[in-house]
């Protein structure tokens, strides 16, 4: 028998949800149109209809902890069939926000990354941050730069710009180690929260690594992307996106390296480095991809902005920093080889407050889904819990079509 369960209805959870881009939330009719056409939603308990009477309903406590608002992959076949114009899929994004928040810490900083009003003071940290540091570090730090070692004398590498000169680099390391002990200080937090929610509402029948396994392949494939009856071009942004972010993750871990574990402890200095070095062109070539993904990943949601879609600032704001990241690293690479000084200081000051706040504010950003919806992927595939593989909207277009399917 169906346990009873007593309805609290949150009324300011519905109008955060719907300021938070839901707002076609109300004009469901739970048809559930959006749970049959879409191509991920499991046979048992299938979503989003129970996640937009739940919205309706104001059931904060139920969605923010709801891994199934992780599996959505926001592909948009459900608002693309839905006959009445919700959305499901901005409401599924909306709530995803609100999953943010509940779990990170502190909130106030959640908050104001999903408002635009505070946008100035979110740039404004790291900038002023960034520009104490380099008034302090250059007030008493008078080092050469990185040396290397020839026929035994140990002279100062000459290149016409040198990014030293502006901030040494131990101290943009110290601040940037610091920012991302802090970033993943509050995943953990987070994350440890996320599980234990998890583990109360359905019991794992297999290993978490055999789990973890699968959704690695899954993700290095993006195999669920594929299954997208409307909008695949997603895949190629996001593929391009995320080997852009992995090529840059080795090239950075490359570098760190090099300069503290070779530099110093070896006493062979590998850097800096030409760039027709491996570890460079694997960095440029991944800065490309990034930036290529993300045009991509623009280009579609403009495409799509106004029809089945609305973007959100919580959407543009990610979007903006890694934009900002791809290109001042690009361009400030380039110009500091043409040799154009006074510019490439600029782009590179800008490049490391784009990077200090991707650091910061991943665990409070959309770029938080990486963490939270493979946790929900690994514990669902753990559960026994299948995705479907095949895309039924598919069948419904061709029914509409006029082919009998």
């Amino acid at each position: 028998m169906t346990q009873p369960y007593r309805i609290e209805p949150d009324l300011d959870f519905v109008r955060d949800v719907i300021r938070s881009g839901g707002d076609t939330l109300k004009k469901c009719f739970q048809c559930a149109t959006c749970s049959v056409v879409c191509p991920l939603s499991p046979a048992d308990e299938p979503f989003p209809r129970k996640e937009m009477i739940q919205a309706q309903w104001g059931l904060k406590d139920k969605l923010v902890k709801d891994p199934d608002i992780w599996l959505c992959h926001n592909c948009n076949d459900c608002s693309t069939y839905c006959p009445r114009g919700a959305k499901p899929g901005d409401v599924l994004n909306a709530l995803r926000k609100k999953a943010i928040e509940h779990y990170a810490t502190p909130k106030a900083i959640a908050r104001r990354v999903g408002d635009p009003k505070y946008l100035p003071q979110l740039i404004a940290v790291p900038a002023i941050l960034i520009a104490v540091i380099i008034a302090l570090t250059n007030l008493w730090w008078h080092g050469d730069g990185p040396t290397r070692v020839v026929h035994g004398e140990t002279i100062v590498l000459d290149q016409a710009i040198r990014s030293w000169e502006m901030i040494p680099m131990w101290a943009v390391d110290v601040l940037f180690l610091l920012t991302a002990l802090f970033s993943v200080t509050v995943f953990a937090k987070g994350l440890l929260k996320f599980w234990k929610d998890l583990e109360a509402q359905r019991t794992r029948k297999i290993g978490i690594l055999p789990a973890a396994v699968d959704v690695v392949k899954q993700i290095a494939t993006h195999s669920n992307f594929k299954e997208c009856g409307t909008n695949q071009e997603r895949y190629l942004g996001h593929m391009g996106v995320f080997y852009g972010f992995v090529a840059l993750f080795i090239t950075t871990s490359c570098i760190f390296a090099g300069v503290y574990f070779v530099n110093l402890v070896v006493h062979v200095p590998l850097t800096p480095w030409p760039l027709w070095n491996p570890v460079k062109l694997l960095g440029n070539l991944g800065a490309i991809a990034l930036l290529a993904g993300l045009f991509l990943v623009i280009r579609n949601r403009l495409n799509q902005e106004g029809d089945d879609t609305a973007s959100s600032y919580y959407d543009w704001f990610l979007l903006g920093i890694v934009a900002t990241v791809g290109t001042t690293g690009l361009l400030a690479e380039w110009v500091r080889w043409l040799g154009i000084g006074f510019l490439y200081y600029i782009l590179y000051y800008i490049h490391l407050v784009a990077v200090w706040s991707l650091f910061a504010y991943t665990p409070f950003s959309k770029l938080a889904h990486i963490v939270y919806r493979t946790t929900a992927l690994v514990h669902n595939r753990a559960c026994g819990r299948e995705l479907l593989t095949k895309a039924p909207a598919v069948a419904l277009t061709e029914t509409q079509g006029g082919e009998s399917t």
